[in-house]
């Protein structure tokens, strides 16, 4: 093709322009799938922050009185509990089907670092992102301008078979 002739003459490989088109592509739809998971993350660290910061406060008291809350079973299904607060200790999903108990503290703590730790992902992922799409900016504004040269050589050679 009239392309692949530009890039050969230029030493660049086709199959290579084409696939780093296609590898971009990918690597910016990765990149979105971890902002939105990282996005959909942050609000929950931020719930169970809270709820452990409450949860210290009012086990804080001389007699501690049960915590009635509402949670969530699964998306649209939520329960009703009552959750003893006297122990000063509290139970933290980890994921990976791992539970593990901590003192408020030490769950306040972690929960803050993982907080942190998320909002220095998810500004790290955006960073990426949008060198991603300066990059695949440049690389088409070079594609089109190769073809251009193409097309102009093209023309002035016609032009000089003619005279």
């Amino acid at each position: 093709s009239a392309g692949s002739d530009v890039y050969k003459r230029q030493g660049i490989n086709a199959e290579y322009m084409g696939s780093s088109g296609i590898n971009a592509e990918y690597m910016g739809n990765n990149l979105a799938r971890k902002k939105l998971s990282m996005k959909m993350k942050l609000p929950d660290i931020k719930k169970a922050l809270e709820m452990v910061t409450f949860m210290k406060e009012r086990g804080q008291v001389e007699k501690p009185e049960a915590v009635n809350v509402k949670f969530a079973l699964t998306e649209n299904m939520w329960a009703n509990a009552s959750i003893k607060n006297d122990t000063g200790k509290v139970c933290l999903w980890l994921g990976a089907d791992t539970m593990v108990e901590y003192p408020y503290d030490e769950a306040i703590e972690l929960l803050k670092k993982n907080m942190s730790n998320a909002e220095k992902y998810l500004e790290s992922v955006e960073g990426d992102i949008s060198f991603l799409k300066d990059q695949m900016t440049t690389t088409e504004v070079n594609m089109a301008r190769i073809y251009n040269e193409n097309i102009a050589i093209k023309q002035s050679a016609n032009v000089s078979a003619k005279i």
